[in-house]
């Protein structure tokens, strides 16, 4: 492997308004060198100058409610640019465009939904587009007016054409390329005639495993981009590997010939172009997005010195810190960052005091508190209520005695109280308050975080809140919560989630049976209802995945059936999934399907009825080698023994990940998270495991239950909370807070 040597690169930082792209398929205009590309963060398309510059972003004529399938570009020898998409429900479109000014000139319909790939013919202008749709994985050839005048079923290609991804021709236009990405252990690129489409012949490499890119030289020689293996892979026009390329690269989807015998890449998910040699490998120019130093901020607070306190997501968004900047005309600098352990649950409102400590509410669940930090960003405690507890505590204000005032949001209440908790003064109204603040005051454009909530403890409050504000005013939210709402709100919330733009975070639980809104419902329509509410969930996603362009966190479940195609959408920003699936088994296959939807996905908790080809660690580990987490709990038809597990027992699984698993009688699952927390006098260890040390799975008890004295005296569970015992004998409870006893 040739890494590229790195000498006094410059980065350049386009533009303010290229702060967020993720790079995809991308061409270079043969009249001025301009260059097109492909945003996957918006599903548009960029026009940038030669220095990467941007220009103007071209008019595409699709809905913005509908979700279409990600865009591909080529470009012919007279610089017309050509855009093909599709959206699901119906039939799939190319786009001509004049490039000098970026007018639409010519629609061309295509007789099928989803386009892989597309290239021109340097010769007579022919357009190759290649389609999997269901049953119909072809590579269809039409005239430069549109028209169709070939098709190739690739179904005669040996072995099998399985997902072309991409296509290229070489300079005569004899030979047409066809990145094909295989369910196999590796992908490979076939070569056919492009006037019979007969196959001439096929490049299997071990670097070549998921295929995004192939363009092919003046000598045939074949330069293939790969978005598993993470490099450039070089080819002799007979196979042969030349040279793999890399520079830290992640998920690169886009590759073209630029000027001075140099390639510029589309290195996606360091959303960046990369612009290098190809005989030295020497890098030549960087072209950077700027990395924002706040994710979805919340929460602000003023120091005296003008510094500010603000919350932030972390990079991975795993959870939140603060940051203190300091400000200045040109820029906003981190000069120091607060991330207390454990981590915060859901800050939600800060305030300083004369000497500059700070208060954060935190309205975790269940039960809500303050954290209390000095000003060098020390936790120095926690301030907890009783009789009642805190309940999500939202905003928070300081009196110059040091007294706090706390907006209790959950016990519908204000109150005063000291550091130590104590509450001085509860004030409320009668009536008692709705909220904790007056919602006809709210502005909708200001709000960037909203929980809309019709459960056992704030029944009719969503509904009461709807008729004040609909879901599209609030145009700056940035998450949205929602606990147990009803289908008469539940429809007409998800339809107006078009207008969310900068929606990040998405979180929905189930209907509860208990509530109200179900109360004048017979037992024979809940089911009914229920049923209803499953059946709606793919067309629920795919409506997020569109119209949630910048969504980061999703936590959901829904029912799979033998007629579900496709369940997760592509969701090009999400970096936390949450997915517990019900119903029919999944197969490793879908689930590699589903995770290329998700290219910047960090970190994984998915709950799954599953075949056995899901107990396979190294098809998992060219799946999942990006995430940071990932945590299952696999329920399977067929009992496991230990030498099942021997593909989880290599370097990636328990050196470089720490990720462990175990086995039941009939279930594969991440261990601790997975592992059971409660245990009695015929505690056992699971049937087998990828542990070193057994000790992990007495860490993860916390719970109790003796109700006869055993003569196993060889477990020592560490850190047990609750003891329940149903005998009268004496047991040693160093570490027990809590003992039942009967």
């Amino acid at each position: 492997m040739l890494l590229f040597p790195i000498l006094s690169i410059d980065i350049y930082y386009p533009s303010r308004l290229l702060s967020y792209w993720t790079p995809a398929n991308i061409v270079i205009s043969p009249i001025n060198q301009h260059i097109f590309m492909v945003d996957m963060s918006f599903n548009r398309v960029l026009h940038l100058s030669p220095e990467a510059i941007y220009i103007s972003t071209l008019n595409l004529p699709i809905e913005q409610s509908k979700f279409y399938s990600p865009l591909k570009l080529t470009i012919d020898l007279a610089g017309y640019l050509y855009v093909a998409t599709g959206a699901y429900s119906s039939l799939a479109m190319i786009y001509k465009y004049r490039t000098t000014n970026d007018q639409l000139i010519k629609n061309i319909s295509l007789p099928f939904y989803v386009p892989t790939a597309l290239t021109i013919s340097p010769i007579n202008g022919d357009i190759y587009v290649a389609t999997t749709d269901t049953k119909d994985t072809s590579i269809y050839v039409l005239n430069k007016n549109g028209e169709q005048i070939n098709k190739f079923n690739t179904s005669n290609f040996s072995p099998p054409l399985s997902q072309p991804t991409a296509l290229t021709m070489d300079k005569t236009a004899e030979r047409l390329y066809v990145a094909d990405r295989n369910d196999s252990t590796t992908g490979r690129i076939f070569v056919i005639n492009s006037q019979t489409g007969r196959q001439l012949q096929v490049y299997i490499n071990s670097n070549i495993y998921r295929p995004t890119a192939v363009i092919v030289d003046v000598n045939l020689n074949v330069y293939v981009a790969d978005m598993a293996t993470n490099c450039i892979i070089a080819l002799t026009s007979n196979g042969t590997l030349i040279r793999t390329y890399t520079n830290s690269l992640y998920n690169p989807q886009g590759l073209t010939f630029a000027p001075y015998a140099s390639l510029l890449l589309s290195d996606t998910l360091n959303n960046r172009l990369v612009l290098f040699d190809v005989i030295s490998a020497k890098v030549l120019q960087i072209y950077s997005s700027h990395d924002p130093v706040l994710i979805a901020p919340r929460l602000v607070a003023l120091l005296n010195s003008g510094d500010i306190y603000v919350n932030s997501l972390t990079d991975d968004i795993a959870y939140n810190i603060l940051k203190k900047l300091t400000i200045t005309n040109s820029s906003a600098n981190v000069t120091q960052i607060i991330n207390p352990k454990p981590h915060f649950g859901f800050p939600v409102g800060l305030a300083l005091d004369t000497k500059n400590q700070i208060y954060v509410t935190d309205a975790d669940i269940p039960y809500g508190y303050i954290h209390m930090f000095a000003s060098n960003g020390t936790e120095i405690g926690r301030i907890y209520t009783n009789n009642p507890p805190l309940k999500n505590p939202h905003g928070i204000a300081t009196d110059l005695q040091g007294n706090l005032y706390v907006a209790d949001s959950g016990n519908v209440r204000v109150i005063k109280l000291l550091i130590n908790g104590t509450i001085i003064q509860n004030y409320q109204t009668t009536p008692p308050l709705q909220y904790v603040y007056d919602v006809k005051h709210i502005v909708p454009d200001r709000v960037i975080g909203l929980i809309l909530s019709n459960d056992e403890d704030t029944p009719g409050l969503a509904e009461l809140f709807l008729t004040y504000f609909q879901i599209n005013q609030f145009t700056y939210l940035q998450s949205l919560t929602l606990f147990d709402i009803g289908p008469h709100l539940w429809e007409n919330i998800i339809q107006n989630m078009v207008e969310l733009k900068n929606l990040h975070s998405f979180f929905y639980t189930q209907p509860s049976r208990t509530n109200s809104w179900i109360s004048d419902i017979t037992g024979n329509d809940i089911g009914q209802l229920d049923s209803r509410l499953f059946n709606i969930y793919v067309d629920i996603v795919k409506h997020i995945s569109s119209v949630a362009t910048q969504l980061k966190s999703l936590a959901t479940k829904f029912e799979l059936n033998d007629s579900t195609t496709q369940f997760i959408y592509p969701l090009t920003q999400l970096k936390r999934l949450v997915l517990e699936i019900e119903g029919s088994n999944i197969s490793i296959n879908q689930l590699e399907e589903m995770m290329s939807n998700l290219p910047r996905l960090k970190h994984l908790i998915l709950i799954a009825n599953c075949n056995r080809d899901v107990v396979n660690g190294q098809r998992w580990q060219m799946i999942l080698q990006h995430l940071i987490t990932f945590n299952f709990m696999f329920y399977l038809s067929v009992s496991l023994e230990s030498q099942d597990l021997d593909s989880f027992r290599t370097s990636f699984w328990l050196e470089e990940k720490h990720w462990f698993v175990a086995c039941g009688r009939k279930n594969l699952y991440s261990v601790p998270h997975f592992y059971q927390t409660t245990a009695d006098e015929d505690f056992q260890f699971p049937l087998c495991s990828t542990v070193s040390d057994n000790i992990i799975f007495y860490e993860t008890i916390n719970r109790l239950t003796l109700s006869s004295i055993s003569n196993n005296t060889n477990h020592y569970f560490p850190h047990v909370q609750t003891l329940v015992s149903y005998n009268d004998y004496y047991i040693l409870m160093s570490t027990i807070n809590d003992t039942t006893c009967n």
